[in-house]
């Protein structure tokens, strides 16, 4: 959603939901819609597509996202350490679509001209990326 400038409110609800589920040993599948609703962090809307997924085994708004999305920037949203923001900008700026071409901008000196990122964040995108993309195993 952050990539898609979804509003802010928005997507912090989801992630406080996430959060707060994550930590849960309830199983949500064996609730209903105004069980969920009851949950820290999830209102009816979270609701509704918890209740979605249960039902169906996807949810349609996440699947439609996941279409528009680039195969090589969901990769990027799985490194730990490089937030949704940074790779939004530099997917829009750059036309950044994989890891490989983020560490290539990094290298290049390309990141830290940009606005949000500088210097230290370019050098610490760079080692994330090198470390999952040439993950060194002893």
């Amino acid at each position: 959603m952050e990539l898609y400038g979804e509003n802010q409110f928005k997507v912090r609800s989801y992630q406080t939901a996430v959060y707060n589920l994550e930590r849960t040993a309830l199983e949500l599948i064996e609730l209903d819609e105004k069980q969920l609703a009851e949950l820290p962090g999830v209102g009816k809307s979270i609701a509704a597509t918890i209740q979605e997924i249960n039902q169906t085994g996807v949810s349609g708004s996440l699947d439609n996202l996941l279409k528009q999305t680039p195969k090589g920037i969901q990769e990027l949203l799985k490194v730990k350490g490089i937030g949704a923001r940074k790779i939004k900008t530099a997917w829009d700026q750059l036309g950044v679509e994989t890891a490989e071409e983020l560490l290539s901008a990094a290298m290049r000196g390309e990141l830290a001209e940009l606005s949000g990122f500088g210097k230290k964040t370019q050098d610490k995108i760079r080692g994330k990326l090198l470390a999952s993309i040439y993950p060194i195993s002893i």
